[in-house]
């Protein structure tokens, strides 16, 4: 369920409800004071109302279709209004375009590429080189060795992501996942021979194990009905740390899932705050993390698998953790999106935090974990947005609905 969209009256709403196949996607009318779910019609993104007037994105056009806000009718055929919009995520099912309620309209010109790029950069910011060909990709991850970049791609067409790897001195790029489930947030064995992932079909998420050079060699770990997102695999091959929903879907809480079958899931870090991104330090004896309990995002650390207490080692705000191989820093994405560094000393029962340093702005860079850092802290890997074309611009129009009236 997703882009509510108010309607005149302030009771009742658009919006948009996204199923696993799409065919069944839909515009739906809800209110704030019943469970009234109302089908308007079928459609791969959102719409939104302008007096007289539903807007939405079919087929990379602009269409406005009358509409009786007070019956929550449909009043006649749709009318194209502009083409072609971009479609600017697919998988989120959101089309790039608004209206004001006194007739203008912008929309964003052009075409979807999908185009992205994964830059290599240096910790000061520069861009040394670009891995694969240009894709809508997301999640990277090095492996252990450095030579390989784990990503998900998303397949527009079926709105879905497949799980591939990239070599980096060939540039060349193999696909892992054919299937039809949303596969994604890759993590690499410690010995770089096999990816865990994602699977997830309708409300079922699975953890996946499969082999980098044998398709068929694969495996589900562990499943859940609420979502589970794998972050970190162990040095010892033991474990893998997941963010977890919690029990009434209201926080996040980080497990530890075993890969041997005689063991039970445990929770690491499981508080009325949200708790997610856990990475593993080098040794597997303590365990990095992003919570919300200060109000903001920060950083801490804490032993693995326990008990015992937590090191907050971020000051202003921070998220998404990554170990170097040394385990003497953390590199995390601060307030400010800014890849910023601490140094971190591990004793055998404690943790001194040492000074921080903001490395640089990674400026393009999309999603919420779309970056990993290299075993030796010198390299930093993120996926960006390609830049504009010609042909890549927003439109804006007054009185766009002069010409249909």
């Amino acid at each position: 369920h997703r882009w509510p969209h108010f309607l005149p009256d302030g009771t009742h709403f658009l919006y948009f409800i996204a199923t696993a196949d799409p065919v069944n996607d839909a515009v739906y009318v809800g209110s704030t004071k019943s469970d009234m779910k109302k089908l308007l019609f079928r459609n791969l993104s959102q719409a939104i109302y302008v007096p007289g007037y539903l807007l939405f994105v079919r087929e990379s056009t602009l269409y406005a279709q009358p509409f009786d806000s007070r019956r929550l009718e449909l009043t006649g055929d749709p009318v194209q209004v502009a083409s072609p919009v971009i479609e600017f995520s697919p998988a989120m099912s959101n089309a790039g375009f608004s209206a004001s309620q006194n007739g203008i309209l912008a929309y964003h010109s052009g075409e979807f590429v999908g185009g992205a790029a994964i830059n290599i950069s240096s910790r000061t910011g520069d861009i040394l080189k670009s891995a694969g060909d240009p894709k809508p990709y997301g999640a990277p991850r090095f492996s252990p060795d450095g030579s390989k970049i784990a990503v998900n791609v998303l397949d527009p067409p079926r709105r879905t992501n497949d799980i591939w790897w990239i070599d980096i001195e060939r540039n060349v790029s193999t696909r892992l996942t054919y299937e039809e489930p949303f596969h994604n947030y890759p993590i690499w064995s410690p010995d770089g021979n096999y990816l865990a992932f994602l699977e997830q079909s309708g409300n079922t998420f699975g953890i996946r194990i499969n082999s980098l050079f044998d398709r068929d060699e694969k495996r589900i770990v562990y499943q859940s009905d609420s979502s589970v997102l794998p972050k970190s695999w162990s040095p010892d091959g033991r474990y893998i740390a997941v963010s977890k929903t919690g029990e009434r879907g209201e926080t996040t809480d980080i497990w530890a899932i075993p890969l041997d079958e005689n063991e039970e899931p445990f929770p690491v870090v499981q508080t009325q705050f949200t708790n997610m991104y856990p990475a593993f330090s080098p040794d597997g004896k303590w365990i990095a993390y992003e919570s919300n309990e200060t109000g903001r995002p920060e950083i801490y650390v804490r032993p693995f698998p326990g008990p015992g207490r937590q090191w907050q080692v971020s000051t202003g705000g921070g998220g998404k953790p990554v170990w170097t191989k040394n385990g003497r820093e953390i590199v995390y994405l601060d307030e400010g999106r800014n890849f910023t560094a601490v140094e971190i000393r591990l004793q055998d029962n404690s943790v001194d935090v040492g000074e921080t340093h903001t490395l640089f702005t990674p400026l393009g860079m999309v999603g919420p974990r779309t970056f990993d850092v290299s075993a030796d802290g010198e390299t930093i890997i993120f996926s960006t947005l390609p830049t504009a074309g010609e042909r890549d611009y927003v439109t804006l129009i007054v009185n766009w609905d002069a010409g249909i009236q």
